[in-house]
């Protein structure tokens, strides 16, 4: 499975940071933690991705556990 640290490797470190406007210590958090945050998605689709006519590797994400959103919680509280 291709880690984040693969993938900007692949791309480019300093591209990647000129095609995102990303500063070098939030990339270099994304490839400590092995996950980029959500809201970086749309612009690595669009900046990084389509130029070069890659799939955006989506489990690279942190996409939200809607189990977890609070109109879940809410509701589950009040059938008990």
């Amino acid at each position: 499975m291709q880690t984040v640290s693969d993938f900007i490797e692949a791309v480019g470190r300093d591209k990647f940071t000129a095609e995102t406007g990303y500063s070098a210590q939030v990339i270099s958090r994304a490839i400590t933690d092995n996950i980029m945050p959500s809201g970086w998605y749309v612009t690595v689709r669009d900046a990084v991705c389509a130029p070069r006519r890659i799939s955006v590797p989506e489990h690279l994400f942190r996409w939200a556990d809607k189990r977890k959103s609070p109109s879940v919680s809410a509701s589950s509280s009040e059938t008990q």
